[in-house]
C-alpha cells in the first residue's frame, strides 16, 4: 500500500484529473497521478493548484476595496481529495476521478458514505463518520501533515467555500452508496456570460412551473412536461435551494416540498 506502486497490488489505486472545457469534449486535457499514495495526492493537488485555480479581482462602484475570489478554493480541493484518498476503499478497481467543467469540478470515489452518515446530515452539510475507514492510511497521511482527522474535513471546506463567496458542495450518490461524487460549485464570477443567462433562464423555467404552489420534484418535473427528474433540473432546485430562490420543507408525510422563496413568486 505504501510502496511505490500501489497499483502492482491495488489495481487504480491512483488519481485522474480531467478537464472537459467544453460540452463536446473539445480541448479536453487528462492527467493520472500514480506512484505512493502521498506522492499521487501531494502531485494531484500541486497540479490543480497551479494550473485550475484561478484568482479574479472584483471591483465595486459603491466602495473602493476590491475583493480577490477565486474559482476554486484550494483549501476545499485539498479537503475533499484528501478525503476521497482516505476513506475510497481499495478493493474497488476504480480510480478517483477529478472532472472539472465550466460548472465545477466534481471528484468521485468509491464507495459512498457509510451508512452512520444519514441523509438527513448529508442534506444539512453535518458530515460526520462514526466509522472510519482506512484507519492506519489516515494515521499516515496526518504524519504527514496532509489530513487533520477527527472530522474535519468539510466543515474546513465549507468554510473556505464561505469565506470565498462560492456556491456550497453538493453531494451525489446511488441508493447503495455504491460511489460518491461531491462537486466543488465553480465562483459565479468565473461562470462565462452565455452560460450564466442560460442558468439564469433556466431557473425562471422552474419558478414558473412552481409558481404559489408546493410541489415535490415529481410535479415540478411534470409541470415542466419532463417524463421524470432530469439531472438538469435536480442540480437547478438544489442550487436555487442553496441561494434562496426555492425554500425546502417536509410535510406530515416526510415528502420533501418546494415553493419560491421570498420576493420569486413574481420572477423578481
Amino acid at each position: 500500500m505504501f510502496g511505490a506502486d500501489p497499483q502492482k497490488f491495488f489495481r487504480y489505486a491512483r488519481i485522474e484529473v480531467v478537464d472537459i472545457p467544453d460540452e463536446t469534449g473539445n480541448g479536453m486535457t487528462e492527467k493520472i497521478f500514480a506512484g505512493t499514495l502521498q506522492t499521487q495526492l501531494q502531485d494531484a493537488l500541486e497540479y490543480l493548484r497551479n494550473y485550475v485555480c484561478q484568482q479574479k479581482i472584483l471591483k465595486h462602484s459603491d466602495r473602493a476595496e476590491a475583493d480577490r475570489v477565486w474559482n476554486y478554493p484550494y483549501r476545499a480541493i485539498e479537503e475533499i481529495l484528501s478525503n476521497a484518498v482516505y476513506h475510497r476503499s481499495y478493493q474497488i478497481q476504480e480510480p478517483i476521478t477529478v472532472r472539472i467543467t465550466g460548472e465545477g469540478m466534481e471528484i468521485t470515489s468509491f464507495p459512498g458514505f457509510d451508512h452512520s452518515i444519514t441523509d438527513e446530515d448529508i442534506a444539512r452539510g453535518r458530515i460526520r463518520g462514526r466509522i472510519y475507514r482506512n484507519r492506519r492510511i489516515g494515521d499516515f497521511l496526518k504524519e504527514l501533515g496532509m489530513i487533520e482527522g477527527r472530522n474535519t474535513g468539510f466543515p474546513n471546506a465549507y468554510a473556505a467555500l464561505r469565506q470565498n463567496g462560492s456556491p456550497a458542495l453538493r453531494f451525489q450518490m446511488d441508493s447503495e452508496r455504491s460511489w460518491l461524487s461531491v462537486t466543488i460549485p465553480v465562483h459565479p464570477a468565473f461562470v462565462p456570460k452565455g452560460r450564466a443567462d442560460r442558468r439564469a433562464a433556466y431557473h425562471k423555467r422552474v419558478l414558473a412551473a412552481i409558481g404559489a404552489s408546493s410541489l415535490t420534484l415529481t410535479e415540478i418535473a411534470r409541470q415542466m412536461n419532463y417524463r421524470g427528474i432530469t439531472k438538469k433540473m435536480r442540480d437547478a432546485v438544489r442550487e436555487m435551494t442553496e441561494t434562496g430562490a426555492l425554500h425546502q420543507s417536509v410535510d406530515a408525510d416526510g415528502v420533501v416540498r418546494y415553493t419560491a422563496g421570498k420576493g420569486q413568486e413574481a420572477g423578481c
